[in-house]
């Protein structure tokens, strides 16, 4: 019996039963099972630093705290939508809950909002999701040279220390310019 696991309710026992009747000799036999559903991490705080700065020119700090789960280890992972309304992760679900992160420029029609978010797992992978808004201006680059310069020292930064997440911050920071 094939069950749709998104549309459970989580955290609490579900009772399954199985009943067989045989038509002869004539009886019946019941067996029920009790299933615990897994709920996501909770009741904690998410949280991005500062409010606002030009891209490019200074690391975000993303922090979890508080987060609630019976399942350890928690881990986090840490991104932000994109303009066209893509997750971008910059950094990989780790059991680390802060992270010192570049971010793009938002659109000016939204103000240089931008959304980041934070998934919080638990050691079953059940996730919660969460976010926090940053206004990030544009970096005021006028010549190819100085983006070139940029893209290739973070590359090559990114490259000689192995660094996938590097990479991706690199990648999504160097696309809104």
């Amino acid at each position: 019996l094939p069950l749709n696991v998104q549309i459970l309710p989580t955290g609490i026992t579900l009772l399954f039963s199985l009943s067989c009747v045989l038509q002869e000799p004539g009886g019946s036999a019941t067996s029920n099972i009790a299933v615990q559903i897994n709920s996501p991490p909770r009741f904690g705080l998410f949280a991005v630093s500062p409010d606002e700065e030009v891209e490019l020119d200074f690391l975000f700090s993303f922090s979890c705290s508080r987060w609630i789960d019976e399942d350890l280890p928690l881990s986090y992972q840490f991104g932000f939508i994109s303009n066209v309304g893509n997750q971008v992760t910059l950094r990989s679900r780790l059991p680390v809950s802060f992270a010192e992160l570049m971010l793009p420029a938002g659109m000016r029609k939204r103000n240089y909002s931008v959304t980041n978010f934070a998934q919080i797992y638990d050691a079953f992978l059940s996730v919660t999701t969460v976010s926090y808004f940053v206004r990030v201006r544009p970096q005021d680059i006028t010549e190819v040279a100085d983006l070139s310069d940029y893209v290739g020292e973070s590359v090559l930064g990114g490259l000689t220390s192995n660094n996938v997440d590097t990479l991706k911050q690199t990648i999504a920071s160097s696309s809104s310019l």
